[in-house]
């Protein structure tokens, strides 16, 4: 994803983005970018940046779906 103003904690580590990738599923995809947004303003820059290029966005909460809803492969 592009780069984006304000205080968005963004954060590309491979261990940070394997320990997201897990959920109680079977399912194991690793995003691109673990992002961390902490107003709606921000939510709706990841929005919009994501929407421009083409990358998935996935919201993530407590991780315990059984269907693989909380993985992704992109952000």
């Amino acid at each position: 994803m592009g780069s984006l103003p304000g205080t968005i904690q963004r954060d590309g580590r491979v261990i940070t983005r394997l320990a997201r990738a897990h959920d109680a599923s079977h399912f194991l995809l690793t995003p691109v970018e673990v992002v961390t947004p902490a107003t709606i303003d921000e939510v709706a820059e990841l929005m919009a940046d994501s929407n421009q290029t083409r990358q998935p966005l996935t919201f993530r909460s407590g991780g315990t779906s059984l269907s693989g809803q909380a993985s992704t492969a992109g952000v």
